[in-house]
């Protein structure tokens, strides 16, 4: 899912003409409903009701970029597909969290969809979609990593334990 969002946000860049002008600059500015920072740092209820919020508002912002780019593009634009697609993985992602949190026995609390800028014309319209794919590309990427930097001090801690257990026998040995 992070490849595809790289790919989507690049493929949004070259169908806006925005990776030939400076104005591609302007893609790079956060998005105020995206958390900052590492969001698997937190408890795992507190990460999973993050995700939950912040792919619910992404389900919404790829919603509106798509209705934006059927007037935009040409019907048969390859964006339309790619967009189609990112929608649909949002939408598994976000059932994928609200099981998750089922299981643990809480439900998923969303919050408000935070206000989005009046997108007057069709160059505001292409920058706001920009700024939201590259935030969402740049939070998978921290997600994964997140996850991985996890994984591995998991890893180390039971090599730790595993090792305290096994001087603890060889002391009562």
């Amino acid at each position: 899912m992070e490849k595809e969002a790289k790919n989507l946000f690049q493929s949004y860049l070259v169908h806006q003409g925005l990776h030939l002008s400076k104005l591609g600059c302007r893609c790079y500015e956060p998005v105020k409903w995206f958390p900052m920072g590492n969001v698997t740092a937190q408890p795992m209820a507190v990460t999973l009701q993050e995700l939950y919020r912040t792919m619910a508002h992404m389900r919404d912002a790829l919603q509106t970029i798509r209705k934006q780019q059927q007037v935009l593009n040409a019907p048969d634009a390859a964006l339309h597909s790619e967009l189609q697609s990112a929608q649909w993985a949002v939408g598994g992602l976000l059932s994928n969290i609200g099981c998750a949190l089922c299981l643990q026995g809480t439900s998923p609390t969303p919050r408000a969809t935070p206000e989005r800028p009046a997108t007057t014309n069709a160059f505001q319209q292409k920058l706001e979609g920009c700024k939201v794919l590259w935030n969402y590309s740049e939070f998978l990427q921290a997600l994964v990593q997140g996850s991985v930097r996890k994984e591995q001090q998991a890893g180390r801690d039971k090599r730790k334990r595993q090792k305290g257990i096994k001087r603890k026998q060889a002391s009562r040995s």
